[in-house]
C-alpha cells in the first residue's frame, strides 16, 4: 500500500518516493520486531535523532512531517498496515496524531540501545516561529524570469524553458505557452526522476503540457546537481553553432567576460560542447546525458542550430552563465564578421595588420584614421540620426513633440482616412502582441509607450511620420543638419554619385526633415529614400534589398555611412561598404575596423 505524500505548504503539490529517496528515507512493509511505543508528546516537537528510526502506526493514524532540502515539510500519512518509515539520524521531523478521539499508536525501532532527541529549537517560542509556513516565491520568480528572458530573446515564440529546483521540488515552464505571459499556477512540478507532483488546471485558453525539455533538464539536475537549467532560443545561440558547422563544439578565449563562468578566467579557453539537432526536442535527451558526462567542466550544450541548455548550482548562477555566454555568442559572431580571430589573443600594439574588413589599409595607428577610399562608389547611403541630424535634434525635439501632440492630433485628424489607417495598424500591431484597445485612451497610452521606447515598428513611424508633418507645414518644427552635409552632399552629386536615405523614420518623414532643414530644401540632392519597410536596420536582407533597389552591378559599389557598429556590419556583410559616423553627441563608438570619420568634410 502507498503512503500518501503531501507538502503542508502548497496542498496542490504530493511528495513522491523518489524525493523520499533523495532524502534517505527507505519505505519498509511488514511489521516491526522489537518495537516499543512512544508517546506522542515526545515526538511533536521537531527534532533528529542519534541513529536511523524506523516508524510504524499499529492503531489510528499519525502524520509523519519531515523537513525536505528546501527546509519545508513533506507530510507522510500513516495508517496500520501502511508499512513503516525509516528517517536518516540527521533528518528533522515531527510525528503529529492525525485523528482526534482515538488512540493513535506510534512504535519506533532502532538498532541503537538506546533513542536519544535533539530538539532544533531551545524553547518553545523559537519554534512556533520557525515551524510557520513561510510561502517560496519559486513560482513567481520563474514567471518573473521568464519575462526578463523573453526580453531578451531567449524565449519567444513560445520556444525556451525555465526550470528552477526549491528542495527536492522542480518548477518547470509548460510547453507550448507565451513564456512572457506565463501565470505561477501554470507551472508544472516535478521530482528528480520526472514524476509529476503538481499540474496545472486546464483553462480556456490553456491546456497543460509538461515541456519536452523535461527529460533533458533533469540530466542537469542529477549529473551536476543543478539548482536551476534554462534553454534559450536565442538568436546567437543558434548562429554560433553555424559558425561551428563540422565541429563538435564553440570555444573562445582572452574575454572578460569569461570570468562569469565559473571556473574560468580571462586566458583560459572556454569551450562549450555542441550536439546535433533532432527532429523532436525529447529525442535530444541522451545525446545531452551523454555530452554533459563528457564535460565536467562545461555549464552548458549547444544544439546546432537550436538554442543552447544552460545551468548553475543556483537561479542566480545559472542566469549570470546564460548572460555572459550570450555576451560571448554575440562577440564571436561580430568579430568573425569584423574579420577578427576570437579565439586566439589579440595583437599586441605596434603589430600592423593589412586588408581588414573593408577595404581599408591600416599602416600604423595615424596612418589608418585617415586613409582614403580603397574605390570609387556609384550610391552613397546616409543614416539621418547621428550621422546627418544632431541626435539631440531627433531626441530632444522631435520625440517629445510627437509625445507631446499625439492626443491632440489624433482627435484633430480622427475624421481623415489616413489617421484612421494609422489608428488600424497601431491596433493590429497591438493584437500581434497579444494587446487589446478597445478605447481611444486605451490607443493613445500604447502610443505612448511606444513612442517613448522608440520602437521601430512601421506602423507606430508612419503616425509619428504624420505628426511631425503637421508640425513642419505649421512652422512648429524645423530641421537640423550639420553645418557639412550641403557641401557633402553637393560635392557628391556634382562628382556623379546618387545619394540615398535610410532611416528608421518613415520616408515622407525624412523627406520633410530635408525639406525644412536650417540649411535650406535639401531634397534635390537626394535621389531616394529607404524606411523599415524595406527591413530592420540591422538585418542583412535590408541592404541585399536595397542593393536590388539601387541596380548597382555590385553590393560593393555603394557606400553606407551609419553611427550604428551593428548597421556597418549588416551592410558590410551583404557586400556594402561601411563608414562609421562619431558626431557631437554620439554614443562612443565601439572600437572595430571601419573606418571612422568626424565630418563630412571626410568624404
Amino acid at each position: 500500500m502507498s503512503i500518501p505524500l503531501v507538502y503542508i505548504d502548497s496542498k496542490n503539490e504530493i511528495g513522491s518516493v523518489s524525493i523520499l529517496r533523495e532524502l534517505g528515507i527507505d519505505i519498509a512493509h511488514g511489521t516491526l520486531n522489537q518495537s516499543h511505543r512512544v508517546p506522542l508528546n515526545e515526538l511533536s516537537f521537531e527534532h533528529c535523532a542519534n541513529d536511523s528510526v524506523t516508524i510504524i502506526c499499529s492503531t489510528g493514524m499519525i502524520f509523519v512531517d519531515i523537513r525536505d532540502s528546501g527546509d519545508c515539510w513533506l507530510r507522510a500519512t500513516l495508517r496500520p498496515g501502511d508499512g513503516a518509515l525509516t528517517i536518516p539520524s540527521k533528518i528533522f521531523r515531527r510525528i503529529l496524531p492525525g485523528l482526534a478521539g482515538v488512540d493513535n499508536v506510534v512504535l519506533e525501532h532502532s538498532s541503537a540501545s538506546a533513542i536519544s532527541r535533539f530538539a532544533r529549537f531551545s524553547t518553545d517560542a523559537d519554534e512556533r516561529l520557525n515551524c510557520a509556513l513561510p510561502y517560496h516565491s519559486t513560482r513567481e520568480l520563474v514567471c518573473e524570469l521568464c519575462r526578463d528572458f523573453f526580453a531578451a530573446g531567449w524565449v519567444t515564440g513560445t520556444g525556451g524553458s525555465i526550470s528552477i529546483r526549491y528542495g527536492n521540488r522542480i518548477y518547470m515552464t509548460p510547453s507550448g505557452v507565451q513564456k512572457e505571459r506565463i501565470s505561477p499556477d501554470e507551472l508544472f512540478v516535478v521530482d528528480i526522476d520526472g514524476h509529476i507532483l503538481s499540474t496545472p488546471g486546464k483553462k480556456s485558453h490553456f491546456t497543460p503540457k509538461l515541456s519536452d525539455c523535461s527529460p533533458l533538464f533533469l540530466h542537469a539536475f542529477k549529473q551536476r546537481n543543478a539548482g536551476a537549467v534554462l534553454h534559450s532560443h536565442a538568436y546567437s545561440c543558434n548562429l554560433v553553432t553555424s559558425l561551428c558547422e563540422g565541429e563538435s563544439s564553440f570555444s573562445i578565449s582572452h574575454q572578460e567576460m569569461i570570468k562569469g563562468i565559473s571556473g574560468h578566467g580571462y586566458f583560459d579557453e572556454l569551450v562549450i560542447p555542441i550536439i546535433e539537432n533532432t527532429a523532436h526536442e525529447h529525442e535530444l535527451a541522451n545525446s545531452l546525458g551523454d555530452c554533459i558526462s563528457k564535460h565536467p567542466k562545461s555549464c552548458a550544450v549547444l544544439v546546432r542550430r537550436h538554442g543552447m541548455y544552460v545551468w548553475g548550482r543556483t537561479w542566480e548562477e545559472a542566469k549570470r552563465h546564460g548572460e555572459c555566454l550570450h555576451y560571448l555568442f554575440d562577440i564571436a559572431l561580430n568579430m568573425k564578421r569584423l574579420g577578427l580571430n576570437y579565439k586566439t589573443p589579440p595583437i599586441p600594439v605596434g603589430v600592423s595588420i593589412q586588408n581588414d574588413c573593408n577595404g581599408w589599409e591600416r599602416r600604423s595607428d595615424k596612418a589608418g584614421a585617415n586613409a582614403g577610399l580603397s574605390k570609387p562608389y556609384k550610391h552613397v547611403v546616409f543614416d539621418i540620426e547621428g550621422t546627418t541630424t544632431p541626435i539631440t535634434f531627433v531626441k530632444d525635439v522631435l520625440f517629445p513633440y510627437a509625445r507631446k501632440h499625439l492626443a491632440e492630433f489624433l482627435d484633430e485628424t480622427a475624421a481623415t482616412q489616413r489617421t484612421q489607417n494609422d489608428v488600424a495598424g497601431v491596433r493590429r500591431l497591438a493584437q500581434s502582441e497579444g494587446r487589446h484597445l478597445p478605447g481611444h485612451e486605451d490607443v493613445c497610452e500604447y502610443i505612448q509607450d511606444a513612442f517613448f521606447a522608440d520602437r521601430k515598428d512601421t506602423a507606430l513611424k508612419e503616425l509619428q511620420g504624420h505628426i511631425w508633418e503637421a508640425a513642419y507645414e505649421s512652422g512648429a518644427i524645423r530641421s537640423t543638419v550639420f553645418a557639412d552635409v550641403p557641401a557633402c552632399f553637393s560635392r557628391l552629386v556634382h562628382a556623379g554619385i546618387k545619394i540615398s536615405i535610410y532611416s528608421s523614420g518613415s520616408r515622407s518623414a525624412q523627406r520633410l526633415l530635408f525639406q525644412h532643414s536650417d540649411k535650406g530644401d535639401l531634397r534635390g540632392f537626394i535621389s531616394c529614400y529607404f524606411d523599415t519597410k524595406i527591413g530592420n536596420k540591422r538585418d542583412v536582407d535590408s541592404y541585399r534589398e536595397i542593393a536590388l533597389s539601387l541596380g548597382v552591378d555590385s553590393p560593393d559599389q555603394i557606400l553606407f555611412v551609419t553611427d550604428i557598429l551593428e548597421e556597418a556590419l549588416a551592410a558590410k556583410e551583404a557586400g556594402i561598404h561601411s563608414i562609421l559616423s562619431s558626431r557631437p553627441g554620439n554614443a562612443q563608438l565601439p572600437s572595430s575596423t571601419f573606418k571612422v570619420i568626424t565630418s563630412f568634410d571626410e568624404l
